[in-house]
């Protein structure tokens, strides 16, 4: 019972310092949040082998990797998707996307 005791009061005061020294608070400057930064990206897949060759005047900006999974009864599908970008303003990001999709619903 001595040992619980003296944990919680422990406890309590380190709490209270971090309420203390915390900088979130503060009774001269206003608080304003940073404005939200929104980025609009489109891409556009095509999955087919009706090509045969890429256009030569076309730049490459990054690579795709994933899979995609068809099973169950009713053909629920599962989607993998890995983007990653070489060059651009957006060199050496990526951008993962998982998916589930089941045909019949409204997109």
């Amino acid at each position: 019972m001595r040992g619980t005791l003296m944990w919680s009061w422990i406890l309590i005061i380190c709490l209270s310092l971090v309420a203390v020294q915390s900088q979130y608070y503060s009774e001269t400057l206003p608080y304003r949040p940073r404005p939200v930064k929104v980025t609009n990206l489109h891409f556009f897949m095509h999955e087919f082998t009706g090509i045969t060759a890429v256009q030569p005047d076309s730049e490459l900006i990054g690579n795709v990797q994933g899979i995609a999974l068809l099973a169950g009864t009713n053909a629920s599908s599962t989607q993998y998707i890995d983007f990653g970008f070489n060059t651009g303003k957006f060199n050496g990001s990526s951008l993962s996307v998982f998916s589930r999709g089941e045909p019949g619903l409204a997109v």
